[in-house]
């Protein structure tokens, strides 16, 4: 897996080594910092973040006071090692814990949040309280899978986009 674009363009990282992760696609992703288009200077929260791939895109973009979250071990593993390889240590602010846990005691507004839930354990009401979160006129993307109900949030959405059985939902806060 590379990163797409920035300063760290071109840089390998590796995904964690366990099955119940999905990596997102080089394609998803893609779309995603397409569709945000210049994200320089914005907070930027990478909500389960499996190898931290998404959160390294936006540091490698421009965003600022990046956060990413994971509670996996593997997750974890495959952040620590990513962080080191592309000798940003510290840069990126990782949470070793549940994104539900992490929330209780968050007091930070993001001007972007991408949320990729693990497909098999997807909690509702985790997605609708990380858009409480959102700053004014911040966006709010959504990986999930292509075939099941979207969990209803109170922000307007404003794009989808489907690949194969994943789908994207761009959500803004007017």
């Amino acid at each position: 897996m590379k990163i797409i674009s920035g300063k760290l363009g071109g840089r390998t990282i590796i995904s964690p080594d366990h099955r119940t992760t999905h990596p997102m696609s080089q394609k998803m992703r893609g779309a995603i910092f397409s569709s945000l288009g210049d994200i320089t200077g914005l907070s930027f929260l990478d909500a389960f973040s499996g190898s931290g791939a998404i959160a390294f895109e936006a540091y490698s973009r421009g965003a600022i006071n990046i956060t990413a979250i994971d509670k996996s071990y593997y997750s974890q593993q495959a952040f620590i090692t990513n962080e080191k390889s592309l000798n940003i240590k510290k840069l990126i602010d990782f949470k070793k814990m549940s994104v539900e846990s992490w929330l209780k005691t968050n007091q930070y507004k993001f001007d972007i949040i991408v949320a990729d839930p693990p497909y098999d354990k997807v909690n509702y009401q985790t997605i609708s309280l990380l858009t409480t979160i959102l700053a004014q006129k911040g966006v709010f993307v959504l990986s999930w899978p292509a075939k099941q109900t979207i969990p209803e949030v109170n922000i307007k959405e404003i794009k989808r986009k489907i690949f194969g059985d994943s789908l994207l939902v761009f959500y803004q806060l007017q």
